[in-house]
């Protein structure tokens, strides 16, 4: 049985239990009967304030309670937990079966599928605003170059066109942004390095690395061997994505780490990429939002960036994890797989 499930005694002491209990509570003691369960258990003096056993116990009837725990590594567990009571030859209850599933997986399924229809619903509305926004806008900028032509370039009215121009870029981008989201992603994949794609992204952001004084340090093991099955645009965008975000989290400098190596397994290879930086990081209560929809600490954007990012790369059969320690700097590892025998 993979659930857990152990017996205690009127007086809270373990009489017996299954290797599952014993995972999923950490109990390595052979010699655990006869320990109270809010010690062995919760490693507390006192029988817990929400109780289920004690409820049993005392009332002689079934309990359920569902249980949030939060690991060392902020990953959070629902646990069920339900009690059944043993009664004795004269229908006194004098131990409590107590049983234990581990329901995160099919939690983490049934929010993904909340998830998923409420984000359709936003993608279909996302889709029209966006779209009446968008031509309004190319309508305005179009109109205000014109009027930029009859002014004075260096009169205080000129400076205002270009700050109203500047403001209309940044709402266009927006609204792309919100377009690319809601648009079903697709993806056309030929043989690509790449190498060649992480090469060609860094050129273009060399100019902005020396004027923000970022140095970028490059590890490409495997050199020949990271062609993979991609669409070299749309990776692109992915590279693009996170280094601009390094820079952002660089303002006074900082350096960067580009990183590939190539894994030859039995029926694949795998084209493992780390970018790395030494900017702010990320808070560790922020840290698993990072790819979700709409999420941003940042003044300026959506919080669309990251979500497509990660869209990209599942539309790759790939993988996109992050680390990342607050003042010490963030790592994006990707990995690519390239099926040998298709």
């Amino acid at each position: 049985i993979t659930d857990g499930i152990c017996i205690i005694d009127n007086d809270y002491r373990v009489v017996t239990m299954n290797r599952a209990m014993k995972q999923l509570m950490s109990v390595e003691d052979e010699m655990y009967e006869g320990h109270y369960c809010y010690s062995l258990f919760y490693n507390s003096d006192e029988v817990c304030k929400i109780c289920p056993v004690r409820d049993t116990l005392e009332t002689g009837n079934l309990y359920q309670i569902e249980r949030e725990l939060r690991g060392k590594n902020g990953d959070k567990t629902y646990w069920q937990i339900s009690t059944f009571p043993i009664r004795n030859a004269d229908g006194d209850v004098n131990q409590v079966i107590k049983y234990v599933k581990d329901y995160t997986e099919s939690k983490r399924m049934d929010d993904e599928l909340e998830l998923s229809k409420r984000l359709s619903a936003m993608g279909q509305m996302i889709a029209g605003v966006a779209h009446e926004i968008k031509n309004p806008l190319q309508n305005i900028s179009m109109g205000i170059s014109l009027i930029k032509y009859d002014i004075d370039e260096n009169s205080e009215s000129s400076k205002t066109l270009d700050g109203v121009i500047e403001g209309i870029k940044k709402l266009n981008d927006i609204v792309s942004d919100l377009l690319d989201f809601s648009r079903p992603l697709k993806i056309e994949t030929i043989d690509y390095d790449v190498n060649e794609v992480l090469e060609g992204v860094i050129d273009e952001f060399s100019a902005e690395f020396s004027v923000k004084r970022v140095s970028v340090h490059k590890h490409f093991i495997n050199k020949g061997e990271s062609n993979a099955k991609l669409d070299a645009f749309k990776i692109k965008q992915v590279f693009y994505n996170l280094f601009q975000n390094s820079l952002e989290a660089m303002p006074d400098g900082g350096s960067i780490w580009v990183s590939s190596e190539t894994v030859f397994e039995e029926n694949d290879k795998k084209v493992i990429i780390k970018i790395r930086d030494s900017g702010s990081g990320i808070r560790e209560e922020n840290i698993n939002q990072v790819f979700d929809p709409f999420f941003t600490t940042k003044s300026k954007g959506v919080g669309l960036g990251m979500a497509i990012v990660k869209r990209i790369i599942e539309l790759h059969k790939g993988l996109i994890s992050v680390e990342s320690t607050e003042g010490r700097g963030t790592e994006f590892t990707i990995v690519l797989i390239d099926m040998l025998n298709e």
